[in-house]
């Protein structure tokens, strides 16, 4: 199970996906500060993850057997 907490992603429309979680709106304003001071130019928004939905669903259908078919050990 995954935290269920908020969180703040830092993402750059021109850079690669963010996966890094800040806990705290402020820790990931430090970081974007941090990472526009280091690349002049560049855009970093500051992204709140307020809700997660998922679909999990597993369904297990038993087979008849066949005669034909016997028990295999794989």
């Amino acid at each position: 199970m995954t935290d269920q907490r908020m969180f703040w992603l830092v993402w750059n429309p021109m850079g690669q996906s963010p996966t890094f979680q800040h806990w705290t709106q402020e820790a990931a304003d430090r970081e974007a500060t941090r990472l526009a001071l280091a690349y002049p130019g560049s855009r970093f928004y500051v992204l709140c993850a307020e809700r997660c939905i998922e679909k999990n669903e597993t369904r297990v259908t038993e087979l008849a057997p066949q005669e034909d078919c016997p028990n295999m050990p794989f």
